[in-house]
């Protein structure tokens, strides 16, 4: 009992330590950027000189996270190209992309505010801002909030559902942005169902990757006075939106339905065979 209790513990704490040093690797991309480009950590940094700390500190932090959670034996990479039927990684990618745009309108219509808004449209300026936002940083998001700690959540308590459902809390609150909070919760709890159900975390990368991609596209297309829906017209306003929306959804559900089949068969016909063998 103790030995469980102890091992249960030490899970526990492989996500912590992965939230801090998530959190911690952050703040030291950004100081060490800021000196090696200033010579100082206190200085004013404001215009293109934050938007360099910022997209140059992302990468390092990114690098730092990457090669010591992989150290430490808390992931490997194998665990990013993880074989996949490619039935399963079409169904829960087109899954996971039909749930974007109600959840994106969904948070437009709480109009929480974007205090990092003005920022990423000065990073998306730059070819590598676009890939740190686009690319590396989905990589290791799905990487910690779907690998490591779901995993551990799982191993804790047995449920999926609370794997699910911390993991996505935690995925919405630390972009401390009001604004990708909700959405970002709201994605997660499709990405952790996904995740559970195909033991991978290629469908996340993808969907996050595509998410995030679609996110520079509306920001630029923003700065030449384009929107992908009108100004102040809500989903639910407009008779075509809203039924998009509600088909949206409904899809995505159909979908995960037939994914589930799908590893329900795939674990049927596995155990058929291994009664096979051991009839043999």
């Amino acid at each position: 009992m103790a030995h469980t209790y102890l091992h249960k513990s030490s899970v526990m704490l492989r996500s912590i330590i992965s939230i801090l040093l998530f959190v911690l690797f952050q703040l030291v991309g950004f100081l060490g950027v800021a000196l090696f480009l200033t010579g100082s950590v206190n200085g004013d940094f404001s215009g293109e000189l934050l938007v360099s700390i910022t997209i140059w500190g992302s990468y390092l932090s990114y690098l730092l996270l990457f090669l010591t959670l992989w150290a430490l034996h808390f992931f490997k990479p194998s665990d990013i190209t993880k074989k996949l039927p490619l039935k399963a990684l079409l169904l829960s990618v087109v899954m996971s992309l039909l749930l974007i745009m109600p959840i994106s309108e969904l948070n437009s219509a709480f109009e929480l505010s974007n205090r990092l808004g003005d920022l990423f449209k000065q990073i998306t300026q730059s070819l590598w801002g676009i890939l740190i936002i686009a690319v590396c940083g989905p990589v290791i998001e799905e990487i910690v909030f779907r690998r490591i700690i779901i995993d551990d959540f799982m191993k804790r308590f047995g449920k999926q559902w609370v794997a699910i459902v911390v993991s996505s809390a935690l995925f919405g609150l630390i972009h401390m942005n009001p604004v990708q909070m909700l959405s970002g919760f709201l994605i997660g709890l499709a990405l952790g169902w996904t995740y559970c159900r195909t033991g991978s975390i290629l469908p996340g990368i993808l969907v996050h990757i595509i998410n995030n991609s679609i996110g520079v596209l509306e920001m630029r297309c923003s700065e030449n006075g384009w929107s992908l829906s009108p100004d102040g017209v809500k989903f639910y306003q407009n008779p075509w939106s809203l039924l998009i929306f509600t088909s949206s959804i409904i899809l995505a559900f159909v979908l995960a339905a037939a994914l589930n089949r799908f590893y329900s068969q795939k674990s049927q016909l596995q155990s058929n065979c291994s009664s096979v063998k051991s009839i043999e």
